[in-house]
């Protein structure tokens, strides 16, 4: 039953009882606060009725400063999710979940693929929708629906390049970019070459993974879950030779440099801009991220 009071404003106020407990509504006319009190009631009747309290009280950003602080760090990708994160922050933090529209989040989507690969902007929305889910799921966050879930993901292109095997020449090319311009990328991409390990494995090798002796890398814990033992080439013996410091401590990783999760990327960007002319569509992350396959 619903009760509509005049308030010496000049508004209406609606209290409407649902199991046991009022909601409220203030409207500027008493027609506008009869409409809104029929379909509430009628919701209720029917079954339909959602308290849409959580969503007007509760903004996009606070949500995904508490996922940054208690999911973000149990993944493996936790420094490039929580950037991620924090750029969704920027772009629909000051939402509250009703505000949130799917219309804004396509809107972003068009506005992001201007500046971005089809491949970042699904990992953008992917990340959108996991942070809102998990907010409704673990911390019984109360709204209708997961706006971002029917936002289309952009179509990614078809690469024929991601098919074929990096030829000799191309692997020559992009080696002497790198040594060219003094780039410390160079022993990893030699290792990637070599090894067809990924990126973020070669990174987090230590010393003590390493079997020089029996000519293999221990890998733990990767991308599948498994352990994996990396057979290691002359070629690659050799370069892990060159690279074992004299006095070593076992716990070190090989590529220490890389320890800070930026640091690899801010290489990468300073490299890209000087592949040589050949390779108009290379980009080097391929060749680590795809083990020799681009």
């Amino acid at each position: 039953m619903a009760a509509i009071t005049h308030r010496p404003s000049g508004h209406y106020q609606v209290r409407v009882r649902i199991e046991g407990r009022y909601i409220t509504k203030t409207l500027r006319t008493k027609a506008e606060a009869e409409r809104w009190a029929n379909v509430i009631s009628s919701e209720v009747i029917l079954g339909t009725y959602f308290d849409r309290s959580h969503a007007v009280k509760t903004h996009m950003g606070d949500l995904l400063e508490r996922y940054i602080a208690e999911v973000t760090p149990t993944k493996k990708s936790a420094a490039k999710e929580a950037q991620r994160l924090r750029m969704l922050k920027r772009e629909f933090g000051h939402y509250t979940l009703a505000a949130l529209q799917p219309e804004v989040i396509e809107n972003f989507k068009l506005r992001r693929l201007a500046q971005r690969s089809a491949q970042t902007v699904v990992h953008d929305l992917n990340s959108l929708r996991t942070v809102i889910n998990h907010a409704r799921l673990a911390w019984g966050l109360k709204i209708p629906s997961n706006p971002a879930e029917n936002i289309k993901n952009p179509k990614l292109p078809h690469s024929a390049q991601r098919k074929r095997r990096v030829s000799a020449d191309e692997e020559r090319y992009l080696l002497l970019a790198a040594r060219q311009y003094d780039s410390p990328l160079l022993p990893i991409m030699q290792l990637a070459v070599e090894t067809a390990m990924r990126a973020g494995e070669m990174l987090r090798v230590r010393w003590r993974d390493v079997r020089l002796d029996e000519r293999f890398v221990k890998l733990y814990d990767t991308k599948n879950g498994e352990d994996r033992d990396v057979p290691l080439s002359s070629r690659a013996l050799a370069l892990l030779h060159a690279l074992k410091p004299g006095a070593m401590d076992e716990t070190a990783r090989i590529f220490p440099a890389y320890e800070k999760s930026d640091c690899y990327q801010k290489a990468w960007q300073k490299l890209k801009p000087r592949r040589p002319p050949k390779l108009p569509h290379f980009w080097p992350p391929k060749l680590l991220h795809l083990a020799g396959v681009i």
